[in-house]
């Protein structure tokens, strides 16, 4: 004979042998500590004379199934048990499934068009500094809003060139019509 025990956590009711009477156990599904009843005289009476009529219980919990799903592997971040089919680990949140680990790295990484890997000015930029100084100064401002290092660096050069450019065309000019010492 069994005894039916409903669980305090998930409510289902769960079938003991009579040898378990007073013992505590763990519910196989939610994991809540159930205290298993002793039978009452009056039930063990009844149930003397009814051997022959036993009634099956009014719910009988299905039997679980063992499915691939339940079958276990160990991550290989933090070492804890996870299921075999998980694509991220519940417990250390690492991603597991290769495809999903390269597209995660795609969307985190920065776009190339805001990465500066030199804090120096290049041949370019100065060329742009010395013959467009009107764009030099656009570029200029616009790294400065992204935040490159380069930023000062353009205006200060292409205001430095042409005060210079500046000074020798008028020093140019100042000879040419005899005024200079």
């Amino acid at each position: 004979m069994t005894i039916a025990v409903r669980c305090s956590g998930c409510g289902n009711v769960l079938h003991a042998k009579e040898s378990a009477a007073g013992k505590k156990s763990k519910c196989p599904d939610c994991g809540a500590v159930v205290k298993i009843p002793t039978p009452k005289l009056d039930d063990l009476e009844d149930a003397d004379d009814d051997d022959e009529e036993e009634e099956a219980p009014a719910y009988r919990r299905p039997p679980r199934r063992k499915s691939s799903a339940s079958k276990k592997r160990t991550c290989p971040m933090c070492g804890e048990e996870i299921d075999q089919k998980a694509v991220k680990c519940r417990f250390c949140n690492e991603i597991l499934d290769p495809k999903l680990k390269r597209a995660e790295e795609r969307r985190n990484r920065p776009s190339r068009s805001v990465v500066y890997e030199s804090d120096q000015l290049t041949g370019v930029d100065i060329l742009i500094c010395i013959f467009c100084p009107c764009l030099a100064i656009v570029i200029s401002i616009v790294r400065a809003i992204q935040g490159a290092p380069t930023a000062g660096q353009m205006f200060a050069c292409t205001v430095i060139i042409h005060l210079v450019l500046f000074a020798i065309g008028f020093v140019a000019k100042m000879m040419e019509e005899g005024l200079a010492p």
